[in-house]
């Protein structure tokens, strides 16, 4: 089902809730986007990317990798979207008890992978290059341990290993942007 524009809340209505608009203008409920599906689920690539690289293209500064840039930002608000929604199912689980490391991690990567992804889309990291290599270190470690501890449910929850991939997929581009702010402009 798909949202109507009479569906989606004005800014009137959002005040005074915890919902703001995103970026896109898309209705987020603590900085996570509200959505009807998840696109790890979807397994396809955003709009997202394909609007960072043709902002990048029109910046003044022209950024250099700026292809590897937009994959690193949309790896990352999958990863947020998709741990959000597999903590949310943890918590519908018969097994909660046996899940709330598991919700942890998932709200803990899903605040690293937002921070980061949100750091990413400012262009200009002249003399930032250390707190990004920083943030970039702590997003991987934050994936990596998600990933892990999602494999550990992914064979009795399918949520689990939906997150998981998207920690993988995070980890993998917070990786390949790390490597890229080593390499010449």
């Amino acid at each position: 089902m798909r949202l109507t524009a009479a569906a989606v809340p004005s800014d009137r209505e959002l005040a005074g809730t915890s919902h703001v608009r995103n970026r896109n203008g898309n209705v987020c409920s603590h900085g996570v986007l509200l959505s009807e599906t998840n696109r790890a689920y979807q397994g396809v690539t955003s709009m997202t990317a394909a609007a960072v690289r043709a902002m990048y293209r029109a910046h003044p500064d022209h950024p250099p990798h700026t292809d590897i840039i937009s994959r690193c930002i949309d790896a990352c608000f999958n990863c947020v979207e998709a741990c959000s929604t597999c903590a949310d199912a943890c918590l519908s689980e018969r097994s909660v008890a046996s899940l709330v490391g598991c919700i942890r991690l998932n709200l803990d990567c899903a605040a690293a992978c937002a921070a980061t992804g949100s750091i990413m889309t400012r262009a200009n990291k002249a003399g930032n290059r250390q707190p990004l290599e920083a943030q970039l270190t702590t997003c991987i470690a934050f994936c990596r341990a998600c990933a892990r501890e999602c494999a550990n449910h992914a064979d009795m929850h399918k949520h689990c290993k939906v997150c998981m991939d998207a920690c993988n997929d995070c980890a993998a581009a917070c990786e390949t942007m790390l490597n890229s702010l080593r390499m010449p402009a």
